[in-house]
């Protein structure tokens, strides 16, 4: 099994109790959007009003490295990241965007919930607690040059990846040419042609509409 893109919701140490958590940079429609309204709801409900969080979807606060950045400086409450990205502030937790690391779901699951959140403990020295993993679903790999069956048909294909070592080795190791660029670029990347595919998470693949400039 691929390894999953799990995310993490992660929370500023305050002294005081937080009354306005910030989550994330997220689209509105995406299934982890609308666990997050949820949230917001059960957290208001569970305070009695004390805590409400309000929800700020389609990065209007910033990218992923942003918000990270607004967690240590204390300029945002809660967010939800990708491992890829936190990776850059704790390289280790970068260890769970391995390929081919979990035999299945339940496998990732128990990993996550066990080594993950012993590693997100080091995150607090720099002012963030690590609440939860979850999942955003495994990821799957599109291009407009050919079907990719087998490790052979990625050989010589411009893909995109997020700017982490991890991704970039991954796709030289599988002999394509990782292109690092930025989540909200790759739409009109890849009707450009500037690169030939991607690989993300079929609701990122949907909800951006890859389908609409992607063949295979």
């Amino acid at each position: 099994m691929a390894a999953e893109e799990p995310e993490i919701a992660a929370k500023n140490i305050p002294d005081t109790a937080t009354t306005n958590a910030k989550p994330p940079a997220i689209n509105p429609t995406k299934p982890y959007a609308i666990a997050g309204e949820y949230f917001a709801e059960l957290v208001k409900e569970k305070t009695n009003g004390e805590v409400e969080i309000q929800v700020f979807p389609s990065s209007q606060l910033g990218n992923q490295r942003d918000l990270i950045e607004g967690l240590i400086f204390g300029t945002l409450d809660l967010t939800l990241t990708s491992t890829a990205v936190l990776g850059n502030f704790l390289p280790k937790i970068a260890i769970f965007d391995l390929p081919f690391l979990f035999r299945d779901v339940k496998h990732a699951y128990k990993a996550l919930d066990s080594i993950g959140m012993e590693i997100g403990k080091e995150l607090e020295p720099k002012g963030i607690k690590l609440l939860a993993f979850f999942e955003n679903g495994v990821r799957h790999l599109t291009n407009n040059v050919r079907p990719v069956r087998a490790p052979e048909d990625m050989k010589g294909l411009k893909i995109r990846v997020m700017e982490q070592k991890i991704y970039i080795e991954m796709m030289k190791a599988l002999g394509a040419n990782p292109t690092p660029m930025a989540f909200g670029e790759l739409f009109t990347a890849l009707q450009q042609g500037t690169v030939d595919g991607q690989e993300n998470p079929v609701s990122h693949i949907w909800t951006k509409r890859f389908f609409e400039v992607q063949k295979y």
